[in-house]
């Protein structure tokens, strides 16, 4: 899914607000449980990135369900993503999954995969 930079979008784990001027990532968790949660998959891509496009491929092969912020239309939420995990560099995927954050940088479907289903 694509969503414009002023677009809000409501997660159970928590909410990532994106406007125009600003954005936060406000991750609470709300079940005590983490086998209970399911796992939240954020890839940071580009519409000209091929190995965002093989990402987002391998992914929909697993059925592993995802959200994807372009970082060209969105360059506030890469900044804040880049300072989160410490890189540069795309495909970038956030993976959340009971209170725990994983990212994983390039198109490595089986990382995803693992994180997704909360194996190490």
């Amino acid at each position: 899914m694509r969503y414009a930079p002023s677009v809000t979008r409501r997660r159970f784990l928590g909410q990532l607000v994106v406007s125009a001027g600003a954005v936060a990532f406000l991750v609470a968790t709300r079940r005590s449980q983490a086998d209970d949660v399911e796992a939240l998959v954020t890839i940071y891509g580009a519409s000209w990135c091929q190995p965002c496009k093989v990402l987002e491929a391998a992914l929909k092969a697993r059925k592993i369900p995802f959200e994807e912020v372009d970082v060209d239309q969105n360059p506030q939420a890469y900044a804040m993503a880049k300072k989160a995990s410490g890189t540069n560099g795309i495909p970038l995927t956030l993976v959340q999954r009971g209170g725990t954050m994983r990212w994983i940088l390039g198109a490595d479907p089986d990382a995803v995969e693992r994180a997704y289903r909360g194996e190490s």
